[in-house]
Order: structure tokens, then C-alpha cells, then sequence
């Protein structure tokens, strides 16, 4: 596929994972997204690492040599470096102008994480190792997203579809419904965590500890 789009003037150039981030002076270079192999592997690393610091009495706080991790990321990577390609997009030509319009994302539980989507492969037998089965998986996977159930997490006027997408969330203690943090007002767990329990807007009966206010945000702590 690939060379296909090498040849139609698509794709630039594509080789290993090494022979992209070979020649790196950070790990920070390296791109990591949610529930790949790469993720694990460097936490792996730092781990490994952090625990070595400490076997020799230097506590948590030592810090580590940067050289010394990257050049140690570079050995776990070239264990997988079979597992994967990196594809360099071509450049936009002359004449040629980028498309700016940001698109409204489509959030689906087969989709939001690597995990799921190998999973549902799985189960439903999709492959893509040849153009015939490649086809067909597509078609059965686009099927998937546009008849599956509508996602029913949060407020209906959620900022992100609806869906866990892990950004934050919190757990309404009275119907165990799950919100977006932004969502309710909520920046991260450890503001979350020093109001103690909470409950949702749709839980409320007015005599709660917290107004959640007509927009489903957290409002006024009341009795402060």
C-alpha cells in the first residue's frame, strides 16, 4: 500500500520506526499515542530505570540522564522495529494549498483506542493483509460506526460526543453516570477529589451539597 502511494506521488518516502528516530536527541521525538505498543515500551523503560536509581539509594528524586534513557529506548525499539512503518506525507507543492477546515471529530467506542479496534478486529475477523479482505473489512467496519448504539456518557450538550475519550472524568456517586470533568467545571481528579462525593445535576433534589447550576457545571459550594 505503501509503495502504491509512493508511486502515486502521495507518500514521499516510509521506512522503520529506526531508521526515522535513529539519529534523535530526545525521547520526547519519539511519537506516543494512547494504548500502543510504543507507550508501554518507553514507560517500561523510564520504570526499569526509576527503579534502578532507587536500588542504589538515590531516592525518586535522582535524575535521570537523558542520553542514557534515549539510548535505552532505542534498544527496546529496535526489538519491535519489525512491528512498524513510519510514512512521510509528501510536501504540499506550489500550487498547492493545505486544508485548514478542522473537522468535527466522530467518536465511537471501536475506534477511540488501539485496544478496542484490535479487539474488534478480532472478534469480527477483520483483516487487512490483502486488498480483498482489506475491502471488505473497511466496508464492515463503516457499517459499525454508523449503526452502533449513539454514545450516552455526560451532559446531552457535551464538549467531546459524548464519549469516553480519556480526558478526565468523574463518577455521579448517586447514579454512577459518568461525566467530562470540563464538561461539569472540574479541571483534574485532584479538585474533584477535595469535594468529596459528588452528584449530577439530574440527581439533585435541592437540599444537596453542591448547585450544579442550569448548565451542568459544579456552580456554588453551598454552606461555605
Amino acid at each position: 500500500m505503501l509503495e502504491l502511494c509512493k508511486q502515486q506521488n502521495v507518500v514521499d518516502d516510509y521506512g522503520s520506526m529506526l531508521d526515522y528516530y535513529r539519529n534523535i536527541n530526545s525521547v520526547s521525538q519519539i511519537p506516543c499515542f494512547h494504548g500502543d505498543l510504543i507507550e508501554t515500551t518507553l514507560a517500561g523503560v523510564f520504570e526499569k530505570e526509576k527503579a534502578l536509581q532507587t536500588s542504589r539509594g538515590r531516592g525518586d528524586l535522582a535524575r535521570l540522564d537523558s542520553q542514557h534513557i534515549l539510548t535505552k529506548c532505542q534498544e527496546e525499539l529496535q526489538k519491535i522495529d519489525g512491528l512498524f512503518l513510519v510514512a512521510r506525507m509528501r510536501p504540499l507543492g506550489p500550487n498547492e494549498v493545505m486544508n485548514t477546515l478542522i473537522a468535527e471529530p466522530i467518536l465511537n467506542a471501536t475506534t477511540n483506542f488501539r485496544e478496542a479496534f484490535v479487539g474488534k478486529s478480532q472478534t469480527q475477523h477483520w483483516q487487512f493483509d490483502s486488498l480483498h479482505f482489506a475491502k471488505y473489512s473497511t466496508m464492515m467496519l463503516l457499517h459499525n460506526l454508523h449503526t452502533s448504539p449513539k454514545p450516552t456518557y455526560c451532559l446531552p450538550n457535551c464538549k467531546r460526543g459524548r464519549a469516553e475519550d480519556d480526558t478526565f472524568m468523574i463518577c455521579c456517586d448517586v447514579c454512577e453516570q459518568w461525566y467530562h470533568g470540563e464538561c461539569v467545571g472540574l479541571k483534574d481528579k485532584t479538585e474533584a477529589d477535595s469535594i468529596g462525593h459528588y452528584t449530577c445535576m439530574s440527581c439533585q433534589t435541592g437540599g444537596g451539597l453542591l448547585d450544579m447550576g442550569g448548565d451542568g457545571g459544579l456552580g456554588d459550594m453551598m454552606g461555605i
